[in-house]
């Protein structure tokens, strides 16, 4: 959903803490909405993936869905995960209980948790912080 990934995209890229502390990409903040991750990128970076839940319901007077998806934020293995493990502490405060636009969507409620230790190399340091979106519609 682009809608989504756009919203935690504008989201983090207000929070200072997290842009100066990743690289940059074509002259903005490493934070891509795409994967595969661009070869050339530089690390520290954060990556949005896709949602690996969507859940839609409904009432009698809104329709919604929960969506659930991991924001990896990963770094050169240079002995110290400390830079890492602040950019995730940092990604989660961001998202966790704060205001995400996603077009189409009058209100939503905004979780993360984590970090937890992302799947990677001996090159590579990743956290995953696992948002959930329940994002509602009024009829």
């Amino acid at each position: 959903m682009r809608a989504l990934k756009d919203g935690y995209y504008e989201r983090l890229v207000t929070v200072s803490g997290i842009v100066n502390r990743i690289s940059t990409y074509d002259d903005y903040p490493a934070i891509f909405t795409r994967t595969p991750v661009p070869e050339d990128a530089s690390m520290p970076f954060v990556v949005i993936r896709e949602p690996f839940a969507d859940d839609p319901w409904d009432t009698k007077t809104t329709t919604g869905r929960r969506i659930l998806n991991d924001i990896g934020i990963y770094g050169d293995a240079t002995g110290d995960p400390e830079l890492v493990d602040e950019v995730a502490r940092l990604v989660r405060e961001a998202i966790h209980r704060n205001p995400i636009t996603v077009s189409g969507y009058g209100s939503l409620i905004a979780k993360a948790a984590g970090p937890v230790d992302a799947p990677t190399d001996d090159q590579v340091y990743g956290r995953f912080v696992t948002a959930e979106l329940t994002l509602i519609r009024d009829y």
